[in-house]
């Protein structure tokens, strides 16, 4: 019988914790699932423990060279039957209720090419809860600066995945996700959203954290932000553009004189977004307002200081009124923390 859903899982070296992830799946609520494993060529003993695994629902495929992430992934998908197609990584853990929620949910929306979910992310010591963004605006909001989605948290529809033939960039290492987001979010309408129930745990430890923006990520980044940008503006941002973009996603400001071309930067995507209509304008300006919160509390308090005279100019914009308001409070808040420790 055709199952499901496909749950595809790419493994390459997934000792120690690829059993606890296995299990996760293996113990889900909703059993009629086929569970495609892709051994990327491991030499840790993956593919050795899943092969001694006695359950009728795994599919062992082995990879005799490592393809990469997003090749091991196409091959997989591309062997799936189910309806849907649950992705999972080797070494985080499907809650009980995962396939469940999510198969009931893609039911419920036929639009939907994916969907996600929200993520606890866990070490050894502590967690905390991602709270992804829900509907298609705040979802185009965050793509301009960050994932939108948790990849290893999603399911796609088979059908749209085979017939738009959909494929992961096999020239990225890490982003892949960001970039098949953006391939399906701006081309596609209403084909992203996210669930308001956790339905993955997702692990944090040494592997996994060196690769949280470091030189090729970073790299790997700003390729799928141009793209991205590209889109959105209908014209291609220049080199300086794109490294502004950065700082204001994920960097901190070096100067007051960066700081206030952040603004201005955020400035001119609000511009871009209304003669474009990507999105809801007050969806828009909190994620901008948002991001330019998270960027003033990154950056160095004499640099915030020396900024003030530059932001002060041209309060006619109200989203520029209240970028000012949040950097004095940064400046505020700053301050009290000087004094209580004087």
């Amino acid at each position: 019988m055709t199952p499901y859903i496909s749950v595809v899982m790419s493994v390459r070296n997934g000792m120690p914790f690829l059993p606890e992830a296995v299990f996760s799946v293996l113990a889900q609520s909703f059993e009629d699932f086929e569970f495609i494993v892709m051994d990327n060529a491991s030499v840790d003993g993956s593919n050795e423990w899943v092969t001694a695994q006695q359950d009728k629902r795994i599919r062992l495929v082995r990879n005799e060279e490592d393809l990469g992430l997003s090749q091991s992934l196409n091959r997989g998908f591309s062997l799936a039957r189910g309806k849907y197609i649950a992705r999972m990584d080797a070494d985080d853990i499907s809650v009980p209720e995962r396939l469940a929620v999510q198969a009931a949910y893609m039911d419920a929306h036929p639009e939907l090419v994916v969907c996600g979910g929200e993520v606890e992310i866990f070490n050894e010591t502590s967690s905390s809860l991602w709270e992804v963004p829900k509907g298609r605006d705040a979802i185009l909001s965050t793509l301009l600066f960050a994932v939108p989605l948790a990849h290893p948290a999603v399911m796609y529809r088979t059908e749209a995945w085979k017939s738009l033939e959909l494929q992961y960039d096999r020239t990225l290492l890490l982003s892949q996700d960001f970039d098949m987001w953006r391939i399906i979010g701006l081309q596609m309408t209403k084909a992203l959203d996210n669930m308001g129930a956790c339905v993955l745990r997702y692990r944090m430890h040494g592997a996994n954290l060196t690769s949280v923006m470091g030189d090729l990520a970073c790299r790997e980044w700003k390729e799928v932000a141009k793209r991205i940008l590209t889109q959105f503006m209908a014209a291609a941002p220049s080199q300086a553009e794109t490294d502004l973009h950065f700082v204001c996603a994920h960097g901190c400001a070096a100067n007051a004189k960066e700081l206030a071309s952040c603004l201005a930067w955020l400035m001119e995507l609000q511009n871009v977004n209304m003669r474009m209509g990507w999105v809801a304008a007050d969806v828009f300006e909190r994620e901008l307002l948002s991001r330019w919160a998270l960027l003033c509390r990154r950056t160095k308090f004499k640099a915030l200081l020396l900024a003030l005279p530059l932001l002060a100019r041209g309060w006619a914009s109200s989203t520029r009124r209240r970028a000012l308001a949040l950097l004095l409070q940064e400046i505020a808040c700053r301050l009290r923390k000087k004094l209580l420790h004087t």
